[in-house]
């Protein structure tokens, strides 16, 4: 049967009432902009080996391939090894606003730029050392040297404070601040070392320290930055860094408690779209404390289903007015726009169902047309 403009694809309507032009499967196919078949371009061999998670960074492509996260140029030049032996598990990526990506595959994370990779946050010391037993408790922290940020805290027993510290565990890249609480349980700066031991001068103390309850951002998922802060899923808990610090997390409060399994992150200027097991939310605000969250749809959403489009490309019949940005994603089969503060339309309803639960999805622009792109892991 020849067909002159394709009319989209129908799964769900019986095949014998199918129009000219609808289709059940389109396999090796690209769609042109005036509803033309046209052969799917070819593709070329990169590199040998298991590839998945794919990510464009400003600074190249990252995937994982063959157990190793790689970087490479746009035209698959291999760069660098970002990460020896990160596993096969899926790896997720965001965008930091200073230009680094935070990558995570639940069990391991990290940061890296075009020629840097490192750890996400300031670790907590796993030793504090030694003293001479005394009244007085003391603290020391991680301070990274390079830009001056500080770790949490490791507590030590009370010690005298006239004698020095020894065994306390440096680490290159990090000098070690040493705070005392005379008075009570807080904590004031006795001063900075680079080396094992601290001895205090016996001068006044200084700075209070001040971030008692923050620590490295937990392990997870779903990596999103929303609103200068980087929200991460783990399991039915969805964690958030600290304002404008991505790489420091107030694990006693910065957290958001969901009824299911988190499978979707997607903030925009009015509040945040969570996808999980049992449905979609909205949280409207901008606020994390303060979010209010109401049931946008029943039904599973699909992990991984979720990518943002511009909507000027969409048909002006779907297309709502006066909003630019939206995302598509997956919610109990069907492909669904969601935007605004809480709207969704469902764009394949009646029309189209896929039977995956979780997908590697993109979006991208072919001959003008807007393609999403969503294949089962």
């Amino acid at each position: 049967m020849k067909i002159d403009t394709f009319l989209g694809i129908n799964n769900v309507a019986d095949r014998i009432t199918l129009q000219s032009g609808e289709m059940t499967a389109a396999t090796n196919l690209d769609i042109s902009s005036r509803g033309k078949l046209v052969a799917r371009r070819g593709r070329e061999s990169i590199q040998a080996g298991a590839a998945h998670s794919a990510f464009v960074a400003p600074f190249g492509v990252l995937a994982v391939v063959d157990n190793n996260l790689n970087l490479y140029a746009a035209d698959g030049t291999f760069l660098r090894l970002v990460y020896d032996t990160i596993g096969y598990t899926r790896t997720w990526f965001t965008l930091l606003p200073d230009g680094r990506v935070g990558f995570s595959n639940g069990l391991i994370q990290g940061l890296c730029s075009a020629t840097e990779t490192t750890g996400w946050g300031i670790p907590r010391p796993w030793d504090a050392g030694i003293g001479i037993e005394g009244d007085v408790p003391y603290q020391i922290t991680y301070v990274r040297t390079s830009d001056g940020l500080e770790g949490p805290p490791t507590y030590g027993p009370s010690i005298t404070t006239s004698e020095a510290i020894i065994g306390l565990p440096t680490m290159a890249g990090y000098s070690i601040n040493v705070y005392f609480a005379p008075y009570g349980e807080t904590m004031y700066l006795a001063g900075t070392t680079s080396t094992d031991s601290f001895t205090w001068a016996g001068g006044a103390l200084g700075a209070q320290f001040v971030g008692k309850g923050l620590d490295v951002p937990p392990t997870g998922r779903l990596l999103h930055a929303w609103n200068s802060r980087v929200l991460i899923a783990d399991g039915s808990v969805i964690w958030a860094t600290t304002p404008y610090n991505p790489e420091l997390c107030d694990v006693a409060k910065d957290f958001i408690q969901m009824p299911a399994m988190v499978t979707l992150l997607y903030g925009n200027g009015d509040g945040l779209f969570v996808g999980t097991t049992d449905g979609l939310y909205f949280l409207a605000g901008q606020v994390l404390d303060q979010l209010k969250a109401q049931p946008v749809a029943s039904g599973y959403v699909a992990l991984g289903s979720c990518v943002e489009i511009p909507l000027s490309y969409l048909n002006e019949k779907v297309r709502p007015s006066g909003v630019l940005q939206g995302s598509l994603c997956i919610v109990e089969g069907v492909i669904h726009l969601i935007y605004g503060g809480g709207q969704i339309i469902g764009l394949t309803t009646n029309r189209y169902r896929t039977a995956a639960t979780e997908v590697h999805a993109t979006a991208r622009v072919r001959d003008g047309v807007l393609q999403y792109l969503a294949s089962p892991a």
